[in-house]
């Protein structure tokens, strides 16, 4: 059941996404979408052997290139600083398709949430940003 709940929950992130992304178009905006996920970000290995768990949550803009910012970082919270060093130290290496305005690409202010937690298959990183 656990399996079937996860894959459950993400079919329903995906549905509210997709909705929220159709709204956007309306106004010919279409927000920008990631195209590698998590870019090798690790899980500090002094935390992961202690079994510290933990959150960053982050703004930035993504500029007409897909690429973030690295000076328009701006940490709104951290549980402890080496996950958020590991969160912004990687942030160069992310890509998105940009987002849009009547097809051209723009700057876009977004926010990042990553969760590093520790299961049975070892440290996971998860990261949403919108």
């Amino acid at each position: 059941q656990g399996a079937a709940a996860k894959v459950g929950s993400r079919e329903k992130i995906q549905e509210i996404d997709d909705l929220l992304r159709r709204d956007e178009s309306y106004a010919g905006w279409q927000s920008r979408r990631a195209m590698r996920f998590a870019y090798g970000m690790e899980y500090p290995e002094d935390l992961f052997t202690k079994g510290v768990r933990g959150d960053v949550m982050g703004r930035f803009i993504v500029d007409p290139t897909g690429r973030a910012r690295p000076n328009s970082w701006v940490t709104l919270f951290a549980s402890h600083p080496q996950f958020e060093e590991a969160v912004r130290d990687k942030l160069p290496d992310a890509r998105w398709m940009p987002a849009q305005i009547a097809g051209k690409p723009v700057c876009e202010l977004v926010m990042d949430y990553t969760r590093f937690y520790i299961d049975k298959t070892g440290g996971n990183i998860v990261m949403v940003t919108r």
